[in-house]
């Protein structure tokens, strides 16, 4: 097998931006005869569709044209219709901002209060994560990214916590965050300080490390270990080229493939645990979409879906095309049947998501029942 991994949302230093604050990263993982068949579909929908000056379909530009948009629907169903594997990560910046605050100025390594929960707890770090993505500006949390992605020196960090002090009422994270106050020179120490460097990825930096990609990449794999282990497939990753995370997906496919134990729980519930790649991620490969013509499904699929999650989000509900009702549909079934839909967004956005399902649930319904597919994944 071979999983084509791509991105929709890279918005490079600007990682706030208002028009992107949305990543997506998507892998399609095909057998020789399923990308055969569907790469020949792939071409006849862009002969049919494409301009004078396109060579390839970008799914960032043809999922707002309603005609191409149809196309993309078609290539996507053809993947469904081959039986090919769809796995897809949501992340909103702004709830990353919230999380790296809690994760960092919470930590009792860094806190005159000394709370382990904010290292062990999950649910209480997620709910810290959402009062903060809730309440900051867009300034604010490009401040905040700023911190942890850049080299800063202890200055930079005071001011920060002020205006987070500002829009905190909360009792317990207002006394975390002056708890921080003494102990910043030692996190900015263990952030930006001179260290050995014991294994790879020791030497990526902290801004490649934080970025969506890294963490997308890490549990778009971990998500599809599990299936090929369950149904005893091996996989190659084709990745677009992307030269600023090449070395940290490639520090990644190194350490995982030297876990010798299969699994390794990491918590009580069955989807706590890490998996080795070792015998089931048996290659790495960064490739241009030219050449490589099955990024351009992953693009696709990613492209798609973060256009539509943007409509939820903004409310553009009169912008809605059959694709994004399609892909809502996607997402359910993928998500409910298959369990290789990950969501890293804050609750609000989460309900607007939703209530934006709620609205459109009928017209959902039609495009279901249109798409055999679709249904199939369902059941």
């Amino acid at each position: 097998m071979k999983t084509y991994i791509d991105e929709a949302g890279q918005t490079g230093s600007d990682i706030m931006s208002t028009d992107q604050p949305i990543f997506v990263m998507a892998g399609v993982m095909l057998n020789t005869e399923q990308e055969r068949v569907i790469l020949k579909t792939l071409d006849e929908q862009f002969n049919s569709c494409k301009e004078a000056t396109e060579t390839e379909i970008k799914g960032s530009s043809w999922s707002k044209s309603a005609k191409k948009s149809i196309a993309l629907q078609t290539i996507i169903e053809e993947i469904l219709r081959q039986n090919g594997d769809i796995s897809i990560i949501i992340f909103e910046k702004r709830f990353m901002a919230g999380a790296m605050i809690v994760d960092n100025f919470f930590d009792y390594v860094y806190n005159d209060i000394e709370d382990y929960k904010w290292v062990n707890n999950r649910d209480a770090k997620i709910e810290g994560a959402n009062y903060f993505a809730e309440r900051m500006s867009d300034q604010l949390g490009t401040k905040v990214w700023d911190l942890f992605r850049t080299p800063q020196p202890p200055e930079a960090f005071g001011p920060v916590i002020e205006e987070l002090l500002h829009i905190t009422d909360n009792a317990e994270y207002r006394s975390l965050l002056e708890g921080a106050k003494p102990h910043i020179k030692e996190l900015v120490d263990d952030l930006y300080g001179t260290h050995t460097v014991s294994t790879p990825l020791d030497s990526i930096s902290n801004s490649t490390k934080r970025a969506p990609n890294f963490s997308g990449f890490n549990r778009l794999v971990e998500m599809l270990v599990p299936h090929c282990l369950m149904n005893g497939q091996t996989t190659e990753l084709i990745v677009d080229n992307q030269y600023q995370f090449e070395p940290a997906y490639r520090c990644l496919f190194d350490l995982f493939r030297g876990i010798q134990k299969p699994v390794i729980p990491l918590g009580p519930k069955p989807d706590q645990c890490l998996y080795s790649w070792n015998g089931v991620v048996t290659g790495l490969t960064h490739a241009d979409s030219k050449v490589e013509k099955g990024l351009q499904l992953a693009d696709i699929v990613a492209s798609s879906v973060n256009s539509m999650m943007l409509k939820t989000q903004r409310g553009d509900m009169s912008k809605f095309l059959e694709l994004d009702l399609f892909n809502m549909a996607l997402l359910h079934s993928l998500d409910s049947a298959c369990h290789t839909v990950h969501y890293v967004v804050s609750k609000p956005f989460f309900i607007k998501y939703m209530d934006a399902v709620q609205d459109f649930s009928t017209r959902i319904d039609k495009v279901c029942a249109k798409s055999s597919y679709i249904r199939a994944k369902m059941k």
